[in-house]
């Protein structure tokens, strides 16, 4: 009941690890069309390369991870899934899925480069997040949405945990944390 979907840019290295301990599961590659690799993936495995965004926006690739992202998505049939990036490994994937299945109301993401709300408000990582397949559609089509109209863009900087000024955010990780959370619930957002 469980997809893994690792996005991005790949590396073979980290993605003979996954097939090294991770053969038997479902898994969706989903990188780009220019990527080749010389592996031999597993027959149950999907890997789809998707073409470029025709545009590219900002230093820190959110359109490239919510097209490839949102390719994978729609092609995961469980229940459940974990994203991770494509140049990464974890060995504790049974520990992510038996979190998600206690707690599916939830989004879970890993605490690498999670920042400090009274630095970074909204900042998850985007490194892993895992949830239901719902859920993280859900978080993905709205992000893709609100980036599409330009909305969500904006961020409060702080400096010494005081806010400064409000700024355009290029950090994919607020932009899809606040347009998840707008999503769910839209009055209590801003609280």
């Amino acid at each position: 009941d469980l997809t893994i979907l690792i996005q991005g840019r790949c590396e073979e290295e980290q993605l003979q690890l996954w097939i090294d301990n991770y053969s038997d599961c479902n898994v969706i590659v989903s990188t780009w069309i220019d990527y080749d690799f010389n592996l031999n993936f597993p027959n149950n495995w999907k890997i789809l390369k998707s073409e470029y965004p025709n545009r590219f926006v900002d230093m820190q690739n959110i359109d490239l991870q919510l097209v490839s992202t949102l390719n994978a998505l729609k092609r995961v049939t469980t229940p459940l899934v974990i994203k991770i990036r494509g140049d990464e490994y974890y060995s504790n994937i049974e520990s992510i899925y038996n979190q998600i299945k206690m707690e599916q109301d939830k989004i879970h993401t890993a605490p690498i480069f999670f920042r400090a709300w009274q630095f970074a408000e909204y900042h998850i990582s985007d490194h892993i997040i895992a949830g239901t397949k719902e859920r993280v559609m859900l978080m993905f089509k709205e992000s893709k949405k609100n980036f599409d109209t330009g909305e969500m863009n904006i961020s409060k900087w702080k400096l010494e945990g005081k806010f400064h000024r409000w700024i355009t955010t290029e950090a994919p990780e607020e932009r899809i944390t606040k347009s998840y959370l707008n999503s769910i619930d839209p009055f209590r957002y801003d609280i």
